[in-house]
């Protein structure tokens, strides 16, 4: 669970950087 909810994460931290 916790895995999945670091992997949330980063990918919103991810996709913010490829949308700037």
């Amino acid at each position: 669970m916790a895995a999945k909810s670091i992997n949330s994460t980063v990918v919103s931290f991810t996709s913010s950087l490829v949308n700037q």
